[in-house]
């Protein structure tokens, strides 16, 4: 049975996240990485499926609680072990 976070932790993690996001709505430079592209998407999906934390049978993350299909979507969310990261300013330029 997985281990996720106490349901509270878990609502805080969702209470971030949707800070970020909404962050990111407010500021033009930051809107477009509210979907990063293909590829890192690709790679965060990867690095996530290759850790101890993942919960394949859910697409979860034990460490957060997060859906990792959504929270590797978006730009401004990083791993919560640094096993990847929000986009830095140079990453956002080039998006």
């Amino acid at each position: 049975m997985p281990e996720y976070p106490s349901l509270q932790k878990q609502l805080n993690n969702f209470k971030t996240s949707f800070a970020h996001i909404t962050l990111s709505l407010a500021n033009k430079k930051y809107r477009k990485l509210l979907k990063v592209p293909k590829h890192i998407f690709k790679e965060r999906i990867s690095i996530c499926k290759d850790c101890e934390r993942y919960v394949e049978e859910h697409h979860r993350c034990e460490e957060c609680g997060c859906f990792v299909g959504i929270k590797a979507r978006v730009g401004v969310e990083g791993c919560p072990l640094k096993k990847w990261s929000a986009l830095t300013e140079d990453e956002i330029s080039r998006v």
